[in-house]
């Protein structure tokens, strides 16, 4: 029994020896980085490092060690623990101790002395250096001659980070200062500087969008590289603006809208209108967002795999059909392009997938944050050349357009000149036409009364003469005609007074002459045939007076109508008047009377005759092409009818 307990408190005491004392330890050389492979670890939630005793129990691990293979489901702290021998003394120099990887955060302890720490450890505000590499400072007074026990305090919490760490490196402070520099610069300013430019070219693609509205491929792109370059801040932001759960619920939203938002670009790109799948993506997006926001950690976090598993294969999809798309346009350059950023998408992502299971070092950067500025650099050339295709396309469509219509100009003004000549011919065959129609309708019907006055064998040489002057003054008549102002009556009385004063003193008549200063007549100001009408209607009226009314006195008066109808032309006599119904006299010069718009009234008040021609000073177009009425020739009186001439 003695012996029994002799071997029992023997054995114990060398277990005790064997706990307190680190399995293992380092040498030292004070020249060169320390590179630590081997550490012993214990999962523990003290503050401080833990105590030996038989109930502790230290596992050796070879860094880098990953938690979910060495404690698998494990949320909380595990302490790290080597040991540093000094035969030649303690150094000299300032030393420091690297952490290329630690997730998420690490306490340093030498020789149970706190000597840094990087980040919450505590509570729910966790800090987030997971990704950033830690080095610490460590002070000459800390180190002692022989052993030195260095233990590392590292926190992570599940399901939501997997802890881990990566192999220590201790040297002095400038050689671990340039690893430092060097691998901070690649996993934390680098990405930076890839979601800042990411972010940037979805803001350029937005601006994009409200001036093209219409386009909603670069409103999708837009927003999916805006919530694709703000994820990736969660690979170097340590110390988030939200509590820990919530800003994980964030970041895998915005890696989930990323991915879905992008599915949909390809399909706009490629001119493709799919509705329904368009709005299938949206609302997948919206009720995968509500259950994150709404279930646990433990249960929103498969549903966030799931989804964004099918996430990735509909953006597989989509980029597949705008590569279609691209070669059927025949864009021989953009698939290269397209294609080789798919290359380093497949080299990268399997990078990280060999990362994840543990195939590759755990302290090795991620190609995820450069897998998007990839992907995104490269459908944004894409873009900017299916850009710079549409300007050009709509170059040539301009030019195109510019040159049909100088053409179409061309043939217009060819074709104007040829209707201005068409329509001066036909202007100079009008006047043609005016002129022998006039020369019918008042020469002529005069030269024919005195060739049958002639050809009867009694007419009176004086009446033949008579007749003939007629046509003369009307051929006269009709040439003033040509240069008469327009709308200028006072102009066209003050011509036939002219032509026909000499016939008129001539016939024995007096002539009394009251013409006002007259307005412009619109409708002679309109249109050249009304003067020649109004020209002709006057004539009509002395003609009448000379060779039928038998009268010795004419009276002309031209003024405003007293009522403000226009412009009154009365002409009277003290002649014989008229025989029968005054109404139906003057048949061709009412015809033309209403032609121009004008009121004829015929007055027979037995002795004299008295015509009132009222015009309107309203503007009225005559018909066009609307010839003026024929007027028949007269035909020749009998002898004991006729009135004779008077003396000389």
């Amino acid at each position: 029994m003695c012996r029994w307990l002799l071997g029992w408190w023997l054995w114990a005491g060398l277990l005790e020896c064997l706990w307190a004392m680190p399995a293992v330890s380092v040498p030292v050389n004070p020249s060169v980085p320390v590179r630590v492979l081997q550490v012993e670890s214990i999962a523990s939630s003290a503050l401080k490092p833990p105590v030996d005793t038989p109930l502790t129990v230290w596992r050796v691990h070879q860094l880098p060690d990953e938690w979910i293979y060495s404690h698998p489901q494990y949320s909380g702290t595990v302490w790290y623990r080597f040991s540093m021998q000094w035969s030649g003394g303690v150094p000299e120099d300032a030393w420091a101790l690297w952490l290329p990887k630690v997730a998420m955060n690490a306490e340093l302890w030498i020789n149970g002395r706190m000597v840094g720490r990087r980040g919450q450890m505590d509570g729910d505000r966790v800090s987030r250096f997971w990704y950033t590499p830690l080095m610490f400072d460590i002070p000459e007074n800390v180190w002692q001659s022989g052993d030195n026990v260095i233990h590392l305090r590292v926190r992570a919490r599940r399901p939501l980070q997997n802890g881990g760490l990566a192999p220590i490196s201790l040297g002095p402070v400038a050689a671990v200062q340039s690893l430092h520099s060097r691998s901070l610069w690649l996993q934390n300013y680098l990405v930076a500087l890839c979601g800042t430019f990411v972010v940037s070219l979805g803001l350029f693609f937005l601006v994009l969008w409200v001036r093209q509205t219409l386009n909603r491929q670069y409103l999708y792109f837009g927003a999916a590289s805006i919530a694709l370059g703000l994820s990736v801040s969660n690979l170097f932001i340590n110390t988030p603006p939200l509590p820990d759960a919530q800003w994980e619920r964030l970041v895998h939203l915005l890696q989930l809208w990323g991915a879905l938002l992008l599915s949909l670009f390809p399909l706009g790109f490629a001119r493709a209108s799919w509705p329904t799948a368009e709005r299938a993506v949206l609302l997948m997006g919206v009720s995968s967002t509500l259950v994150m926001l709404v279930l646990p950690e433990s249960k929103w976090l498969p549903i966030w795999v799931g989804v964004m598993s099918l996430a990735i294969s509909l953006d597989a999809v989509a980029l597949s059909w705008m590569l279609y798309y691209i070669r059927r346009e025949r864009r021989l350059r953009d698939p290269i392009f397209l294609g080789i950023a798919g290359l380093v998408m497949l080299v990268l992502g399997i990078h990280d997938m060999m990362l994840r299971v543990g195939w590759l070092p755990f302290d090795r950067p991620y190609g995820y944050p450069f897998m998007v500025p990839v992907l995104l650099g490269a459908l944004s050339w894409l873009i900017a050349g299916d850009y710079a295709n549409s300007q050009k396309r709509l170059s040539q469509i301009n030019n195109e357009l510019a040159e049909r219509l100088r053409l179409r100009e061309e043939e217009l003004r060819a074709s104007f000149a040829r209707l201005t000549e068409i329509e001066r011919d036909r202007a100079t065959t009008a006047e043609r036409r005016r002129i022998l129609r006039d020369m019918h309708d008042g020469v002529g019907a005069h030269i024919t009364t005195a060739m049958r006055q002639l050809e009867a064998g009694h007419a009176e040489p004086a009446l033949v003469a008579q007749t003939l002057r007629d046509s003369l003054d009307q051929l006269k008549l009709s040439i003033d005609a040509m240069n008469l102002p327009p709308g200028d009556v006072n102009a066209l009385l003050a011509s036939l007074r002219y032509r026909l004063q000499r016939r008129i003193e001539s016939a024995g008549l007096v002539l009394h002459w009251a013409v006002d200063l007259l307005p412009p007549w619109p409708t002679g100001q309109a249109d050249a045939a009304a003067m020649r009408h109004l020209q002709f209607i006057v004539f009509e009226c002395f003609s009448n007076a000379l060779q039928h009314a038998r009268a010795t006195v004419l009276t002309v008066s031209a003024a405003m109508d007293p009522g403000d109808e226009g412009l009154r032309i009365t002409l009277a006599d003290n002649g014989c008047g008229l025989s029968g119904d005054p109404s139906a006299a003057l048949h061709t010069v009412r015809e033309r009377a209403a032609l121009i718009g004008a009121t004829l009234r015929v007055e027979s008040n037995r002795p004299g005759t008295r015509v009132v021609l009222t015009l309107p000073l309203s503007p009225r177009a005559l018909p066009s092409g609307t010839p003026p009425p024929h007027r028949p020739a007269p035909a020749p009186a009998p002898p004991d009818s006729r009135p004779r001439p008077p003396p000389g």
